[in-house]
């Protein structure tokens, strides 16, 4: 076991007997199961053998786990699994392999605008591409049809419409509206999706990050969003949604299997996903980001490796993968034709449709620049700043991470 930064412990792979056709594969811990048929098809069709490597949950955690050892020129593993947070600052150090010597002609036509306008941000540069996406995390908007339907009123489609619900669930002793707003990062997640439905740049600090700071601001001071909700996490709004206390959240797709556990509870009235609420400007709009495959420089099985990644990304692989799990749910037609409007797929079809889907946004220091919005916005949410404060001091913070 070896200590890295944040105090990350490290049981590394022993990879001394992996003789011949053995490459060493990250993957969350969740999906190993789930994609041990596809290993084994793989293993099948082309005799090169798998083992798992288990990736940390958090991006940030997945940085310090492997700057360590891809700075040394070394590598335990040879097919990455790799986080936005990672992906940029391991690109641009020169770790990874490009991959497009495995692209197919075409293999983007199968894909929705919104994965294509993430990879070109995200997994390019110098008009190659270094990691190709085996997930993606839409930032849905969940509704309780229940309670809606017992108001007499309908899912908000804008801002105004959600300080419509706000007056009358708060009369009702609810919430309209919320989100997790903590630091580290969950800040950050929520503030990139008001101001996507601003229609601002939110690294910088820009007139349409001002109006969706204010606007978030606004809903707390007014009771629609629950001022503790800047110190929650993920299980406290999953909570707080299943206590009936919010009638509409913004969560991941995670929450589809958390709410469908609590038996005694779901009912699909009470889950109800439908497009993001308009801002000022008209824009429906919430934000996606993935994981991805990649392939370190410093593997000795770089062929063996981008094998894998050439399998586990073709288009006949894309629909079976979503079926075994939600995480590997893509917006490809080819998805889309085998779950046929199964589940998840039905609102991220209808999503990729409407076309509210924007790409995460983008900054090459990136855990820097968020950690800068996350400290802020909290901030201002909890009365520690003013909006004049936010906007001045995150456009030189931001401005100081280029110098």
């Amino acid at each position: 076991e070896v200590q890295v930064g944040c105090g990350v412990a490290i049981k590394w792979i022993q990879r001394a007997g992996a003789q011949g056709d053995e490459i060493v594969v990250s993957a969350q811990q969740f999906s190993h199961e789930p994609l041990q048929p596809f290993v084994d098809e793989f293993t099948e069709e082309t005799g090169i053998r798998v083992s798992f490597f288990a990736n940390p949950a958090a991006g940030g955690d997945q940085v310090a786990q492997l700057t360590p050892q891809f700075a040394a020129s070394s590598t335990p593993v040879d097919v990455l699994s790799s986080s936005d947070e990672a992906a940029p600052l391991f690109v641009r150090a020169g770790w990874m392999e490009p991959l497009d010597d495995i692209i197919p002609d075409g293999f983007w036509d199968d894909w929705d605008q919104s994965v294509r306008d993430y990879v070109a941000i995200w997994s390019t540069v110098d008009d190659q591409v270094y990691r190709i996406p085996h997930g993606w995390s839409v930032g849905y908007f969940w509704t309780r049809q229940d309670i809606l339907g017992e108001m007499g009123m309908e899912a908000p489609a804008s801002w105004d419409d959600l300080r419509t619900l706000g007056e009358a669930a708060r009369a009702d002793g609810k919430y309209a509206f919320a989100d997790a707003a903590s630091q580290p990062s969950l800040a950050f997640v929520y503030a990139a999706y008001v101001v996507a439905q601003a229609g601002g740049s939110i690294f910088d600090f820009d007139e349409g990050t001002r109006t969706a700071f204010e606007f978030a601001r606004e809903l707390v001071d007014q009771e629609y969003f629950p001022r503790s909700a800047a110190n929650w996490t993920y299980d406290q709004l999953n909570a707080a949604y299943m206590d009936d206390a919010l009638v509409t959240m913004r969560q991941w797709p995670f929450f589809y299997d958390v709410s469908r556990d609590n038996t005694e509870w779901f009912a699909e009235e009470k889950t109800a996903i439908v497009l993001p609420p308009a801002g000022p400007g008209g824009q429906r709009a919430t934000w996606a980001g993935a994981w991805g495959w990649m392939v370190p420089r410093f593997s000795q099985k770089i062929d063996a490796a981008k094998e894998y990644i050439r399998f586990m990304t073709a288009p006949e692989r894309a629909g079976p993968l979503a079926e075994a799990m939600s995480d590997y749910i893509t917006p490809r037609q080819s998805t889309f034709d085998v779950l046929q409007g199964q589940g998840l797929a039905a609102n991220l079809a209808e999503y990729s449709e409407a076309g509210v889907i924007t790409p995460r946004p983008f900054h090459p220091r990136v855990s820097e620049a968020q950690a800068i919005v996350d400290t802020l916005f909290n901030g201002y949410l909890t009365g520690q700043y003013t909006i004049d404060d936010v906007i001045a001091n995150g456009q030189r913070d931001i401005a100081a991470l280029t110098e």
